[in-house]
């Protein structure tokens, strides 16, 4: 059976002895990871480059990573808008700084960016940015994607009346990106129509996954992978920690395989497919 790829993970940020394995143990085809703030841009640069084909860093060419494909994504995430003692506030320059780690790496793509209905701060109870300013930043980011014909991965949680409100407004500005993965998606039945027809109106191709570590306790899960079916669909974990990545790939698989009732080959297959049409390897 071919290798998974991982559509979106954050392994940069997890223990480097477990990602080091990863990058060496032959588990994944490739993988997608997902910055949350500029002052994480530069590992994932660097991470990316690790790959015999890149095509950026020669110097950081590494002759033990398996992997064919490492795609460097670029964005704000919305939990760390806030700023904390370990993710300051953004510097006044946030947007350049984005611009140029997108168009001086040809394979990258914006994300991890969206809108959290959430995710609260411990002490005031507060949602860790207002939701005004976090539909100012990702609209932002949103059009700089458009403009620079980059594919976003997506973050929403508990605030789709919001997203469905904005991205109605990059429809009508047409400053809509031409691919949007909507990562670990929780939205219901009625929101995945919704969805899907915004992103047809504006020329849109989505796709969709379901971290296993997010999504799999959820009831709605395989009613969701069901409607959407296979040709839309990406494998994810997620994750930190590096060392989970692997059993994830396998619990995605083998739920999905039950789900559309298809051979765990076949789903690797279309799936690695699908990430080959939206990260453009």
């Amino acid at each position: 059976m071919r290798l998974p790829f991982d559509a979106h993970n954050h392994v940069h940020l997890g223990p480097s002895s477990a990602l080091s394995s990863l990058l060496a143990g032959g588990i994944l085809q490739g993988m997608a990871i997902m910055s949350t703030h500029p002052q994480d841009f530069e590992k994932v640069s660097c991470l990316a480059g690790k790959v015999a084909t890149s095509p950026i860093r020669d110097e950081e060419r590494d002759a033990s990573c398996t992997m064919k494909h490492i795609i460097p994504c670029f964005g704000v995430h919305p939990w760390f808008l806030g700023g904390d003692s370990t993710n300051p506030p953004l510097e006044s320059n946030w947007i350049e700084n984005l611009t140029y780690h997108l168009e001086t790496t040809p394979n990258s793509i914006v994300g991890e960016i969206g809108l959290d209905g959430f995710h609260f701060c411990p002490k005031t109870k507060q949602l860790v940015a207002p939701m005004d300013y976090q539909v100012e930043i990702f609209e932002q980011q949103m059009i700089l994607a458009s403009q620079l014909k980059k594919p976003v991965s997506l973050h929403a949680v508990q605030c789709w009346g919001v997203l469905s409100q904005s991205l109605a407004k990059l429809k009508r500005q047409k400053t809509f990106p031409s691919s949007i993965y909507f990562h670990a998606f929780g939205g219901k039945a009625g929101t995945l129509d919704q969805m899907l027809t915004l992103c047809k109106q504006a020329n849109c191709t989505p796709y969709f996954g379901f971290a296993p570590c997010v999504n799999f306790r959820s009831p709605k899960t395989s009613t969701l992978i069901e409607k959407i079916g296979i040709s839309r669909l990406l494998l994810e974990s997620d994750r930190e920690d590096a060392s989970k990545v692997n059993e994830d790939m396998e619990a995605s698989i083998k739920v999905i395989s039950e789900v559309l009732n298809l051979d765990k080959t076949a789903i690797v297959e279309q799936t690695n497919i699908n990430a080959q049409r939206f990260y453009g390897f």
